[in-house]
């Protein structure tokens, strides 16, 4: 099972990961598990954590379920496949760039490849938006979707505008 853990403002502050499904037969949980319950277990499991980052050029399981969790779905504008098929992106090239959560994007290998021969140049933003410049020198800007539970993310305009 895993928890998103969130700041006061909903956004994403790590994933913890714990084993067994509580209530799900044959998954090793123990019945039932209440809030409190679960507070404890997160708790507990916080000093162990993996860490976020590794020197080596593939993300770590730690790594991967931030990214994705942060990131349900490719960060392109135009693309709406969900993270677990993506490739997960070093935002600046490996080795001039971490291997990390806070450096590593979903693209779906479509557009992988459109970062990959430099057809479009993209920026990570540290609140989870992403800046997308095509050769045309149009700059489209995709924002994180919002955690279950929470509003649409920070700063970020409607997906829509509406007429006034």
């Amino acid at each position: 099972m895993q928890v998103l853990v969130t700041d006061s403002g909903g956004v994403l502050a790590r994933v913890v990961g714990l084993p067994g499904a509580p209530g799900v037969p044959g998954s090793g949980g123990t019945g039932g598990l209440t809030r409190e319950g679960l507070v404890a277990a997160v708790r507990a499991a916080w000093p162990t954590l993996p860490g976020l980052c590794t020197a080596s050029y593939a993300p770590t399981t730690a790594i991967a379920a931030q990214v994705r969790a942060a990131q349900p779905r490719c960060v392109a504008y135009d693309c709406g496949r969900v993270s677990r098929r993506c490739d997960l992106d070093h935002v600046e090239a490996w080795p001039r760039g971490p291997t990390s959560a806070a450096s590593m994007v979903p693209r779906c290998r479509r557009h992988h490849e459109h970062k990959t021969r430099r057809l479009v140049h993209m920026v990570l933003h540290g609140d989870g938006s992403v800046d997308t410049r095509m050769l045309t020198g149009i700059l489209v800007r995709t924002g994180p979707e919002p955690l279950p539970g929470y509003a649409p993310a920070r700063g970020m305009p409607p997906a829509r505008a509406t007429p006034t």
